[in-house]
């Protein structure tokens, strides 16, 4: 199966390489990568076994690559690369199965079924607890207004984001929990002060504006 893994991962670096469109800022060979590397984190830190590691590993691989043929519902497209390709290597349907289910299971609004999905959850949104996390999230920022015109104003952005972390995310494993937890509330508290000096900007802002008005009235 090792020699499998290294099959697949070739398989993908190739395609993202070749036709991932260049405005995929964020969501790009290298955050695969770092999912896979994360998922590596997670399989020691939680003992998983061997197959259960060769599972998450091809869906880690998979999850993303769906994008280099559509923007939308992009985990669907990922999902008919990765069982186009299991089946040419006449691959038991019991792993395409697992690896369908862990890969639709990245998707934000998923619920978490099983362990493996949860760690799977776990391992894309591990960002949360980087230090780079601020200049990845601008990264994010600006991809959703390059593909999607979707142009969000900073103050819009960071309260977005808060809201993120506040209400919509959670570490699932305890290995995360442990480890990867403290990295999510320090960014956690750089957004808040990015968004108290952006309001204050905006504050002073606004009250500039009423002065003028208040000038070109008399």
């Amino acid at each position: 199966m090792k020699k499998f893994l290294l099959i697949t991962e070739n398989y993908v670096v190739s395609l993202f390489t070749r036709k991932l469109n260049k405005d995929y800022l964020f969501h790009n060979l290298s955050h695969t990568q770092q999912i896979v590397n994360s998922i590596k984190e997670l399989i020691i830190g939680e003992k998983i076994t061997e197959v259960e590691a060769n599972i998450l590993f091809f869906a880690a691989w998979f999850h993303d690559v769906g994008s280099i043929y559509r923007k939308e519902n992009h985990i669907e497209a990922s999902v008919n690369i990765a069982t186009t390709f299991f089946e040419e290597y006449n691959i038991d349907n019991v792993i395409i199965d697992d690896v369908v289910r862990l890969i639709r299971a990245t998707k934000q609004e998923a619920e978490s079924n099983d362990f493996l999905e949860k760690i799977m959850k776990d391992a894309v949104s591990f960002y949360y607890s980087e230090s780079s996390f601020i200049d990845k999230n601008q990264l994010l920022k600006q991809e959703l207004k390059l593909l999607f015109r979707r142009d969000y104003s900073e103050l819009e952005w960071i309260q977005k984001t808060i809201n993120a972390f506040v209400k919509e995310h959670r570490f699932y494993t305890k290995y995360a929990q442990e480890n990867w937890q403290k990295g999510k509330d320090k960014n956690l508290a750089k957004l808040i002060k990015i968004e108290s000096k952006l309001l204050k900007g905006k504050t002073a802002e606004n009250n500039i504006e009423i002065v003028l008005k208040l000038y070109n009235s008399l």
